[in-house]
């Protein structure tokens, strides 16, 4: 590693001499110990790898520019510490028109590596993690091909967005993993007629795809999951938007003997062919979903070919054929969903919704009524009440409406007795983010509105205290 520095002098009147220093780091070759911001930019002449037992630690606000076709390659150990005001950037630099490889954890590196608010961009790969464990979370990658490759990798990786726009790219590809991937955000655009995928997953057993939001679109065949023996693996609570000027597929099941696929919000769309579920010599169980299609294709909703699923509770609207080569499921209803709609599109649920407690009575929802159909249940916990004047007893922070919500949530909150009250808004590593009020409260419902359009998407922790009370709850915003 090595060091250029440039130092200016200017001298005014009877002043002496100001120096100022603007500090550039040029690197190349094995690093590691630990980067601050004090050294940015980082400029990378090469190459870099991080030896096997030694930890390189990049804290908030470090600035990494790639000037040629280079990678970070992880034999040890990487910390990327980045926080939501001070992101760690891994970027190209102003003149490499080519982009940069990627960061790439070597077969059997060192495990806890953690990479945590970094944004990746201009690369190829974004993450591609080989044998061995790393948690990534609150990082934006957007870049050419995939976003995270992960083989025979396990750990967690939540709250990411990803952006994958050329062709054949795909979102998160996954083989002989057991990964957990929770509450991202996955958008991917294929070009030409290559097929594109949100999450692809081969020789998985007990991966978690849960509460992720996946667009996927483009000009070939649209896959917003897919699976390929893939076992015990567990697909639940997924807005799925499949778009695609050839076909679209919501969720694809192929060798897979008994995934678990429930509560998904599945959309088709295309001027061609369009399948919500589609099972080839899978035998999965589909419960809870919420399956619609824009009515302008051949379209199915539950495709199976030799095929055996167990199928209950789920509403299939708009396809032209509800199922090919399956039975009917049980208690399954073809109504419109009702969703909240708007601009952009919201597919909570409307209040008079038909999938409203019309899920599997053997689930619950967080609010403790029956299992609403879909991604996201409707609270019934906050629903004003209009037409009741009632005097609380106590203080309460009720559940925010809508939630998850796109931009502007309202979060409703009783005073059992006159109190001084304060509602915070703090992200999830704690830092205050936005006061949405204080003041003196008499008793009553009140509410106030908080709108985010500014924040990334995420989970937010919403805190009151009233009198000598605290409360929290957890607020989901997803764009």
């Amino acid at each position: 590693m090595k060091f250029r520095y440039l130092i200016g002098i200017v001298g005014v009147g009877l002043l002496m001499g100001i120096a100022s220093v603007l500090a550039e780091t040029y690197v190349s070759g094995e690093v590691f110990g630990t980067w601050n911001a004090s050294g940015n930019p980082y400029i990378v002449e090469g190459d870099l790898s991080i030896p096997f037992d030694k930890t390189l630690r990049i804290n908030a606000g470090v600035v990494v520019y790639f000037q040629g076709n280079d990678s970070l390659s992880v034999y040890g150990r990487l910390i990327v510490g980045g926080t939501y005001h001070d992101p760690v950037l891994f970027a190209p630099d102003a003149e490499n028109f080519d982009g940069w490889k990627g960061v790439f954890f070597k077969r059997n590196a060192m495990n806890d590596s953690e990479i945590e608010y970094a944004s990746i961009s201009g690369s190829f790969i974004g993450i591609d993690v080989d044998r061995c464990d790393v948690d990534v979370r609150y990082s934006d990658i957007n870049v050419v091909y995939r976003g995270l490759v992960l083989i025979e990798a396990d750990g967690n990786y939540l709250s990411n967005t990803i952006q994958c726009h050329y062709l054949l790219v795909t979102g998160i590809y996954l083989l002989k993993s057991n990964a957990k991937l929770i509450n991202n955000t996955i958008d991917t655009y294929g070009t030409y007629s290559y097929p594109s995928y949100g999450i692809n997953a081969d020789y998985c057993a007990n991966a978690v795809i849960e509460g992720n939001l996946i667009r996927v679109d483009g000009d070939g065949p649209q896959y917003g999951i897919r699976i390929s023996n893939c076992s015990g693996l567990k697909i639940k609570y997924n807005l799925v938007e499949s778009l695609s000027d050839s076909s679209s597929i919501g969720i694809h099941c192929v060798n897979s003997p008994y995934p678990e696929i429930r509560n998904n919000t599945v959309v088709t769309v295309s001027l061609s062919a369009n399948k919500g579920i589609s099972c080839v010599n899978a035998h999965p169980f589909i419960t809870n979903n919420i399956l619609v299609d824009n009515g302008e294709a051949n379209s199915f909703g539950i495709s199976c070919n030799s095929s055996n699923p167990t199928v209950s509770y789920n509403d299939i609207w708009n396809y032209n054929i509800p199922y090919a080569g399956c039975h009917p499921g049980e208690h399954d209803i073809y109504e419109d969903p009702l969703f909240a709609g708007g601009t952009p599109y919201d597919y909570h649920l409307q209040s008079n919704s038909p999938c409203i407690d019309s899920g599997n009575p053997n689930y619950l929802d967080p609010d403790g009524t029956r299992s609403d159909m879909g991604a996201f249940y409707f609270d019934q916990t906050s629903v004003p009440q209009s037409q009741v004047a009632s005097i609380p007893a106590h203080h309460r922070l009720d559940a925010n409406f809508p939630n998850p919500f796109n931009s502007e949530t309202v979060i409703p909150f009783a005073i059992g007795q006159r109190s001084h009250v304060v509602i915070d808004i703090y992200n999830i590593i704690g830092q205050r983010i936005a006061r949405l009020l204080e003041g003196e409260f008499d008793v009553g419902e009140h509410s106030v509105s908080w709108s985010a359009g500014y924040l990334p998407s995420g989970i937010y922790l919403c805190r009151m205290q009233a009198g000598g009370d605290t409360f929290h709850r957890k607020i989901f915003l997803l764009k």
